[in-house]
């Protein structure tokens, strides 16, 4: 699996945006797309999709196996006629030729000996006075490796300067025209990736084949009736509430489990036993929690109360990651003696408008948190050394060069006693 298609397995890519960039959606609009198009490069299909709506042939090509996969499942929900195939830009099979061929964020990827040769093979590609539009971060490689340097944060793209001039002119020698689009789309990533992830997994999830009623877990199903265990898969849930004896196994003997919250999170809890979210296996847990608490009245996303937890085998926190939007509410404990414990990673990065954060009372966090507020009244935080370098990229990686500083600064409010 290369580093590219791992991004689309976790959801993690900052480029799949949801939608076609803007600057090609506006070339499209003033008719510089035309006839039969090749999207290469094409990912989970956006833009291919949005031209075949506009009622060009198309076809859409990318080496990822996971993306083209899910650009395929879109064009069957949508009921659009376009063809997508697993191919590698730099040799792909025979596709006849086309009157446009549209690069929204390939280019780029490539050093400067593939850029050449990529040049070529739209050349072959393009019928005569055929047209090629290229969006790109940068237009030579500026730092060592070949690479292009881009300077900004590049999950949000807010300040990456695109340019094509390098492209522009090696695909002009050869006889083809270029037009220059220029405006990468400002988007806040977290609440796009979950809102997104909650959208695909409502359809298109794993729950026949699990406890799940109506949305929500099914005790009544299972034996003992206070356990709810599920394996590898996806899932959809409205929420997640669980009493003071209950329990959700996530077993990952087989692989990793992954949930999609629409709602909140409850954990209840007593002087005698909390709710509890438990990871077994050597796999990971996931939960993608949209926040839509105030439809149940809950005061917080997550909500945790005495005895309550989160666990992981042996605390290791790189087993359990929730993953939340910009203004996700967390509390961890209910003021008490008895604790509330969180195994695991908390990740809803606030951006520059969010309001996310995490409250401490009567509770201990093993883990890592990235929040905007982290306050501690009664409790702890530990974070964990094993979540260091989680995603190594090997040397022979294909990445764009990214040159920045990324500070997050926790603030932490924390009283005596």
């Amino acid at each position: 699996m290369t580093g590219f298609d791992a991004a689309y397995v976790h959801d993690t890519a900052p480029w799949d945006v949801g939608r076609p960039q803007a600057a090609i959606v506006r070339a499209a609009e003033t008719g510089l797309v035309r006839g039969r198009v090749l999207d290469i490069g094409c990912g989970t299909g956006e833009l291919s999709l949005y031209l075949a709506a506009r009622g060009h042939p198309v076809v859409g090509v990318d080496a990822e196996p996971t993306a083209v996969a899910r650009a395929r499942r879109k064009a069957t929900e949508r009921g659009l006629d376009v063809e997508f195939c697993v191919a590698d830009a730099l040799d792909p099979p025979e596709l006849g030729r086309f009157d446009t061929v549209v690069d929204s964020g390939l280019f780029h990827v490539f050093d400067d000996p593939d850029r050449e040769h990529y040049v070529e093979v739209i050349r072959s590609l393009l019928r005569p006075g055929g047209h090629a539009l290229v969006l790109c971060f940068a237009d030579t490689a500026s730092g060592g490796g070949g690479q292009p340097d881009v300077a900004g944060h590049i999950n949000y793209t807010d300040n990456c300067k695109p340019s094509i001039s390098d492209c522009q002119d090696r695909i002009q020698a050869a006889g083809a025209t270029v037009n220059k689009i220029n405006g990468i789309d400002t988007m806040h990533n977290i609440n796009l990736l979950i809102s997104t992830k909650v959208d695909d997994v409502r359809t298109d999830n794993d729950n026949g084949a699990a406890a799940i009623t109506g949305g929500g877990l099914d005790f009544g199903a299972n034996a003992p009736s206070d356990e709810v265990t599920l394996t590898n898969g996806t899932y959809y849930l409205e929420n997640i509430d669980l009493d003071d004896d209950e329990k959700l196994i996530l077993d990952t003997s087989s692989g990793d489990v992954t949930l999609a919250v629409e709602g909140g999170i409850r954990l209840e809890g007593s002087g005698s036993g909390g709710g509890t979210i438990e990871v077994q296996g050597d796999g990971s847990g996931n939960i993608y929690l949209h926040g839509e608490d105030a439809r149940y009245g809950w005061s917080d996303d997550l909500q945790m109360e005495e005895n309550s937890g989160v666990l992981t085998p042996n605390d290791n926190a790189t087993q359990f990651k929730l993953y939340g939007p910009d203004d996700l509410s967390v509390s961890v404990g209910a003021g008490t003696s008895n604790l509330a414990k969180f195994v695991g990673v908390l990740f809803s990065p606030p951006g520059r408008s969010g309001s996310a954060r995490v409250d401490i009372d009567g509770g201990e966090v093993y883990g890592g948190i990235l929040t905007g507020t982290t306050t501690i009244d009664s409790g702890s935080i530990h974070y964990d050394e094993a979540l260091r370098n989680t995603q190594v990229i090997s040397r022979d990686s294909k990445v764009v060069r990214v040159t920045y500083l990324h500070v997050t600064i926790n603030r932490i409010e924390a009283s005596s006693g």
